[in-house]
């Protein structure tokens, strides 16, 4: 087993961490737990031994929540032009594409240079 990556918070309430690891068959698991923040070898080991085994599928709602992203615009091809931040209106997302159409119009043989553009 082998530890992929820790994270360490500290609150006025105490220490929490976060490791991840790779066990023996390349699986990899991440655990989190409070721990006493003095000795880091000691957290990592308390962690992985006791700490509450964080699930991929919570990672990744927690990831997709920070990230703040909305789909303004889908592509023939699948592809997604996203904007970022906490929100954006429906009007603000029609003049986004008016804007691109503009600039690039609706010739589709352009698709290429548009997928560059967007780094899609």
């Amino acid at each position: 087993m082998k530890v992929i990556e820790s994270y360490w918070f500290t609150t006025n309430d105490g220490c929490m961490g976060i490791v991840v690891i790779e066990n023996d068959v390349g699986e990899r698991k991440a655990y989190a737990g409070t721990v006493s923040g003095e000795d880091e070898k000691a957290d990592t080991d308390k962690l992985i031994t006791w700490g509450n085994k964080l699930s991929p599928a919570v990672a990744q709602r927690l990831a997709n929540q920070l990230q703040a992203q909305v789909s303004v615009l889908k592509l023939d091809n699948g592809k997604q032009v996203y904007i970022d931040g906490k929100s954006i209106s429906q009007e603000e997302a029609q003049e986004i594409i008016i804007s691109l159409t503009k600039t690039w119009g609706t010739d589709f043989e352009k698709q290429e240079l548009k997928d560059k553009a967007l780094m899609l």
